[in-house]
């Protein structure tokens, strides 16, 4: 899975295609209006180092982008509010769903299945986790090692 997450709200997608756009290539119309409303991304650049091929060319860039279109299926969650009119149950036309911090809920929109999202995110919880125990563990060998060792 790959997703990106914008002002608090996280968007998951199965895959993300990707351009690359060659140092001396000139960038689709597409690209040039992205990198343009966006000062934080630096332009495309030449170099003479581009002369001796060591893997990524300098100023070789990488734009990954996906677009959700109109009919495509998404899961979202966030909490949902009915307008004042809906029916009742209300249809998810009636719904606005929003999240973030001043909502104090999460805001997900995914083209992948629920259950798909579920279990990413039960195995993110898990390496964080084995990666913390083991930072723990190494920490804790670190402030011991001078007594195990007998130098102190």
């Amino acid at each position: 899975m790959t997703g990106v997450a914008v002002d608090d709200v996280a968007v998951e997608v199965a895959r993300m295609p990707h351009v690359r756009v060659e140092p001396d290539a000139r960038p689709s119309d597409r690209i040039r209006s992205f990198v343009h409303a966006h000062r934080d991304v630096d332009g495309q650049t030449d170099s003479i180092t581009n002369l001796i091929d060591i893997g990524n060319a300098h100023g070789e860039r990488t734009y990954h982008s996906q677009t959700v279109e109109v009919g495509d299926e998404v899961y979202v969650l966030g909490r949902a509010t009915a307008a004042a009119d809906a029916p009742h149950p209300p249809r998810a036309e009636h719904l606005t769903v929003r999240g973030g911090p001043e909502d104090g809920v999460p805001m997900i929109v995914s083209t992948l299945r629920e259950d798909r999202i579920v279990a990413q995110g039960r195995t993110r919880t898990r390496i964080a986790g084995a990666a913390a125990a083991l930072a723990l563990a190494a920490g804790i060998g670190l402030l011991w090692a001078p007594y195990l060792s007998g130098v102190v």
